[in-house]
């Protein structure tokens, strides 16, 4: 019996990046919210405010890897169907991830004193598990590298949060929206960059009489 031919996907890079750049605006919706109220260190979270943090960690997570995919559109490499954020940047011709890098490190530094992440606390029970709530602060590493490896599963993370605590034990979950969202922006600069040097190339072919 003869297997059936796989079908071979179609990508639309203008639509993934649309969906991209939207999924992006939704994302930080929150993320203009939380900046406020950091300010607010007697603010407490109620069920609602998870909820948006959950939304926005799994919108901003998709957008990084549409991004992503439709560099490699651009530059013709086959779409690797995965959501790993590490494995779809280390794909990248090296060139490419090197200007990425260049950016981000320049735009990092320039917003190093923003608040950086989210960090949410949960548990499965009825009462607190005993012992000291850990404790929170730095997320570690802000190198591009270290931030994708941490973030890398995020998306599946985030959008399947409700299934995340484990009984009796404190677990921490990092949302590092800053990082993320200075690597989507340094990530948008280069598809813009590729798509203006592929357009101009477009005008520049002169049809024959």
């Amino acid at each position: 019996m003869s297997r059936k031919k796989k079908e071979k996907k179609h990508y639309d890079t203008r639509m993934a990046l649309a969906s991209a750049d939207q999924f992006n605006a939704h994302a930080q919706v929150y993320i203009r919210q939380a900046l406020k109220d950091s300010a607010d260190s007697s603010r407490t979270y109620s069920l609602y405010s998870i909820s948006s943090v959950i939304s926005s960690a799994t919108m901003l997570s998709l957008s990084l890897e549409l991004y992503l995919k439709c560099l490699h559109m651009l530059v013709g490499n086959e779409v690797n169907q995965t959501h790993h954020l590490w494995t779809l940047f280390k794909t990248l011709p090296l060139e490419i991830q090197e200007g990425i890098r260049s950016v981000y490190k320049e735009k990092n530094e320039v917003d190093d004193e923003k608040l950086a992440a989210v960090q949410v606390v949960v548990y499965v029970g009825k009462e607190k598990p005993i012992g000291p709530e850990p404790s929170l602060g730095s997320t570690g590493p802000v190198d591009i590298k270290s931030v994708l490896v941490r973030s890398s599963d995020a998306f599946e993370t985030w959008r399947y949060f409700y299934e995340k605590g484990k009984l009796d034990e404190y677990k921490v979950f990092n949302y590092e929206f800053q990082r993320i969202l200075l690597i989507c922006s340094a990530v948008r600069t280069y598809i813009s960059a590729i798509m203006d040097i592929k357009m101009s190339e477009q005008s520049a072919v002169v049809p024959k009489a």
